[in-house]
C-alpha cells in the first residue's frame, strides 16, 4: 500500500517571521514617503529662494522716481547687452546703473519719500494672538499666508512677513519674541518665527499627556506638513524617553492628510514599476 506524501508542518516561527517582514516592508514604505515629501519641500524652498533672488535683482535694476521727458526728444532703442542708447545724440545721457530706492510716489525732485503707512498691505486684527492652543496658531498662520499671496511682491522678504505677523501678537507673546531675537543677535527667517510661535503653545502637564497628544493628533486642513512635523517635535520634547527616527517617520505619515499620503503612495508605486 502506497504511503501518503508527508504534508510539511508549519514551523512555529513562520507566522512571526511573516509579521516581522510585513512590518519591515511598511516601515520601508513609510521612509520612502518621508523622503519624497522632504525632497518636495526642498524643491519648493529652492524655487522660492530663486524667485526672491530674481525679485531682488529686478528691484535693484529698475529705476524709480519720475523724470520729465523732453517732448522733442525721440526715444532711441537699446542694443542687447548695453545700458546706453544705440543711437547716441548730443543731448543723450547715460542711464544711471546704480540701484535707486523705491519711493511711495512719483517724486520728480529726487528726494526719497518713504511709503506711507496706509500704502502698506494691512490685515485687520480683530483679536490678538495669545498662543494658547494649536487651533489659534493654525488660524493665524493661514490668514497671514492668504495676505502674503495677495501681496507677493511686498511679502517676498521674511522681514516683512515677520513685521506684519508681529501686529497680531499679544503683548506677552511679542515680548517673548523680542527677548528671543535680542538674545540671538541675528535676523530670523519666517520658518523660525513660526516654530517660535509653536513653542509658545501651552505645554502638556505631564509626559503621559504629551505622549497621548502625540499619538492621536492629526494634521489640520489648513496646516502645512512642516508645521505639523514641528508640532510633533515639540510634543516629543516632553517625553520621558526618546523615540526612534523610525517611529517618528511612521507617526508623521499616519497623521498627515489623505491628500499628502496619496501623493507619497503614488510616488512609491511609480518607483516600483
Amino acid at each position: 500500500m502506497a504511503s501518503k506524501s508527508a504534508i510539511p508542518v508549519d514551523q512555529p516561527n513562520t507566522t512571526a517571521e511573516i509579521l516581522r517582514l510585513q512590518n519591515q516592508l511598511a516601515q520601508v514604505r513609510n521612509q520612502r514617503i518621508i523622503l519624497d515629501l522632504r525632497n518636495g519641500i526642498a524643491r519648493e524652498n529652492q524655487l522660492l529662494a530663486d524667485a526672491q533672488r530674481r525679485l531682488q535683482t529686478t528691484e535693484s535694476q529698475t529705476p524709480t522716481g519720475g523724470r520729465a521727458l523732453n517732448s522733442s526728444h525721440t526715444p532711441t532703442p537699446f542694443t542687447i547687452g548695453s545700458t546706453t542708447p544705440a543711437n547716441k545724440g548730443t543731448n543723450a545721457k547715460p542711464l544711471d546703473s546704480r540701484p535707486k530706492p523705491v519711493t511711495g510716489n512719483n517724486n520728480t525732485s529726487g528726494t526719497v519719500i518713504p511709503r506711507k503707512e496706509a500704502e502698506l498691505p494691512r490685515f485687520p486684527v480683530p483679536r490678538k494672538y495669545c498662543g494658547r492652543d494649536r487651533s489659534s496658531y493654525i488660524t493665524l498662520v493661514s490668514k497671514l499666508r492668504g495676505l502674503f499671496r495677495k501681496n507677493q511682491r511686498y511679502f517676498a522678504f521674511d522681514k516683512n512677513k515677520i513685521a506684519e505677523a508681529k501686529r497680531h501678537l499679544s503683548r506677552l507673546v511679542l515680548d517673548e519674541w523680542t527677548t528671543h531675537t535680542e538674545s540671538s543677535g541675528r535676523a530670523h527667517t519666517w520658518d523660525e518665527f513660526r516654530f517660535f510661535l509653536l513653542r509658545q503653545i501651552e505645554r502638556p502637564a505631564t509626559p503621559r499627556v504629551a505622549r497621548h497628544r502625540w499619538n492621536v493628533t492629526r494634521q489640520h486642513r489648513d496646516e502645512t506638513v512642516r508645521d505639523f512635523a514641528n508640532y510633533l517635535v515639540m510634543l516629543e520634547n516632553d517625553f520621558s524617553t526618546p523615540i526612534s527616527e523610525q517611529d517618528r517617520s511612521k507617526r508623521l505619515c499616519n497623521g498627515m492628510n489623505s491628500c499628502y499620503c496619496k501623493r507619497g503612495l503614488e510616488s512609491i508605486l511609480h518607483f516600483s514599476l
